[in-house]
């Protein structure tokens, strides 16, 4: 994989980690283990795409769904997040998160 290929795949993974950490996770253990959670998931996503892998194990399958599931829950659930209307809204949010 070239450099940049590479790099453009760690950056949406670690911004994919980042996000979701952020919205299902209140403390600072939790959003770690979310990100890990993310990161394992889109290693396996990328695998499938990228031919390394040809199925995907019932239990990532399972991790997919439940995240998904809080990803879902919490979105519609907390009055600031049901409030943002597009990808750079959730960034500015998660931002603030991070930094406050």
């Amino acid at each position: 994989m070239s450099d940049q290929k590479e790099s453009r795949s760690s950056s949406i993974r670690g911004r994919l980690s980042e996000f979701t950490a952020s919205i299902v996770a209140e403390n600072l253990s939790d959003r770690l283990n979310s990100e890990k959670r993310v990161k394992r998931i889109y290693d396996w996503r990328s695998a499938i795409v990228h031919g390394r892998k040809q199925t995907v194990p019932p239990s990532i399958v399972s991790e997919s769904m439940n995240l998904m599931k809080e990803i879902i829950t919490k979105i519609i659930t907390n009055p600031e997040l049901i409030k943002l209307q597009s990808i750079e809204q959730v960034e500015e949010w998660v931002n603030k998160k991070k930094y406050s």
